[in-house]
């Protein structure tokens, strides 16, 4: 029963776990269960609550769902359906995601001195931000106001594994999913 729910798109990962199959749906649950097995994130533990554990999926679900949503929805702010070019003018939304919304954070690292998958999402959605409004965040780091957002982006994107594979024909540039480059949003 608890399988027998409806597939979705990219949303669902199957992780096999010794003669198991163990399903997983929705991606901040996907990365809480990673997070404990590839040691990225504190171990649950009952004698504290969970704490350090709940903790980094906080910050996980604030990146997914407050920053990458909202940053998609500058260039689709009435609706996902249409075009960008059908809602320029309610797109101009996105000056005040720019100045208020991007970029509140602390690193490196977010939580308790060690990488995590919060982290790990923090840079790849700073990544795509650069993407999408590159004017604005070289703004914003030559502020001096993020340093220590930016020392995050930095220190993640120079771990060797992660560095390898920024540099290797896998990493797909940002293009025309989540992160879209309007050079009339960019100011």
């Amino acid at each position: 029963m608890a399988n027998s729910l409806p597939r979705a798109r990219r949303e669902i990962e199957q992780i096999p776990t010794g003669s198991t199959k163990v399903y997983r749906r929705q991606l901040p649950n996907i990365l809480q269960y990673l997070g404990q097995q590839l040691n990225l994130a504190p171990k649950f533990d009952a004698d504290k609550g969970g704490d350090g554990a709940y903790h980094v999926n906080q910050l996980t679900l604030t990146a997914l769902d407050g920053l990458s949503n909202e940053l998609h929805d500058t260039h689709h702010p009435m609706a996902v359906g249409l075009a960008y070019e059908d809602q320029k003018e309610e797109a101009k939304r996105a000056k005040d995601w720019r100045e208020n919304r991007i970029l509140n954070g602390d690193g490196p690292w977010l939580y308790g001195g060690e990488l995590t998958y919060a982290d790990l999402v923090l840079y790849q959605y700073l990544d795509g931000v650069k993407f999408t409004f590159p004017n604005a965040l070289t703004k914003a780091e030559k502020s001096g106001n993020y340093s220590k957002v930016f020392t995050l982006h930095e220190a993640v994107k120079e771990r060797s594994g992660i560095k390898q594979y920024l540099e290797s024909d896998r990493r797909q540039a940002c293009s025309n999913g989540i992160y879209q480059y309007y050079p009339e949003l960019d100011d």
